[in-house]
């Protein structure tokens, strides 16, 4: 049986490398759940209803004069990976890693008119929902 001794061969280089796993958890903000915002409708609700359902956004900005932007973020991010090192003289190690990690910001987005009238309401990973709308800028 020639897999007993790769067996043994493996246990042995097993037992003399080291070999770590970790798992990194980072939460930031607390997800808007659809049904939060479900009676938010475009052309019918507003400011007030938006924030009274929402409470404070992490962005505010004008994208255009007397309109206003809203943007509500959050962020789940899991990491893992494990790695492993064996020795191969007194100075050197022969090292692998593998990491799997998820770090997609996902927000809500909000535009009001200039009346403060929901118009537009888009749920997403924050690059997407931002695209088209006109972000703020300096002026000098």
């Amino acid at each position: 049986m020639p897999t007993r001794p790769l067996a043994g061969l493996a246990l042995a280089l097993l037992c003399a490398s080291c070999v770590t796993y970790d798992y990194d958890r980072f939460r930031r903000n607390m997800e808007l759940e659809p049904a939060t915002f479900a009676e938010l409708v475009p052309g019918e609700s507003d400011l007030t209803d938006a924030l009274a359902a929402l409470g404070a956004p992490v962005r505010v900005w004008e994208p255009r004069p007397g309109a206003l932007a809203l943007v509500w973020s959050w962020s789940d991010r899991k990491t893992e990976g494990f790695s492993i090192a064996v020795p191969t003289s007194d100075a050197v190690d022969a090292s692998f890693s593998w990491r799997d990690t998820s770090d997609e910001d996902e927000g809500l987005l909000l535009v009001f008119d200039e009346d403060w009238r929901l118009e537009t309401l888009r749920r997403g990973l924050v690059g997407e929902v931002l695209q088209g709308v006109r972000r703020a800028r300096l002026v000098e």
